[in-house]
């Protein structure tokens, strides 16, 4: 059996995501019935480092490892904590509220996956979850601002 270890965790949750996230973007679209669309994410708007071609993309998602730590120092199969965060990242050509109602309903999206989800992975235990706030960025390729906002998981493995 192969161990479950920080490159399962990934594969997991952005399988989930990939799987399960378009379904309430869609609920939420249709809940709110606005103006304001979200955009659901293929899975090459997943992406774990900046470069030309995701520049190209109005709205994707960047996902990460904040932190991971060893929870003890046992050698082999040592327990982790493992951080890992989902940011939704939109272009704010208006710089007005629009882009942030996204943020939040995509924020909201990506917990409702979380939260319909919490601990049905065997091998992550103690899964906990917080949100990030809407914030704005200036990018350092002279792009336009833009929008960031998500969630940061933490769980413990091994």
């Amino acid at each position: 059996m192969a161990i479950f270890d920080v490159e399962g965790f990934r594969d997991y949750f952005l399988n989930l995501f990939q799987t399960e996230l378009g379904a309430k973007i869609t609920a939420i679209n249709t809940e709110k019935a606005d103006t304001i669309t979200l955009e659901t994410f293929v899975n090459n708007q997943y992406v774990n480092d900046m470069n030309e071609k995701v520049m190209n993309y109005n709205e994707f998602i960047f996902y990460g490892f904040p932190d991971i730590s060893s929870i003890a120092n046992a050698g082999y199969g040592t327990a982790q904590d493992i951080t890992m965060s989902f940011e939704v990242v939109i272009a704010d050509s208006e710089g007005g509220s629009v882009a942030e109602s996204k943020i939040m309903r995509y924020t909201r999206a990506l917990s409702e996956v979380i939260e319909d989800n919490m601990n049905k992975h065997p091998q992550i235990s103690d899964l906990e979850y917080a949100t990030y706030s809407p914030v704005t960025m200036a990018l350092n390729t002279g792009t336009p601002l833009v929008k960031v906002g998500g969630i940061s998981l933490k769980g413990s493995i091994g």
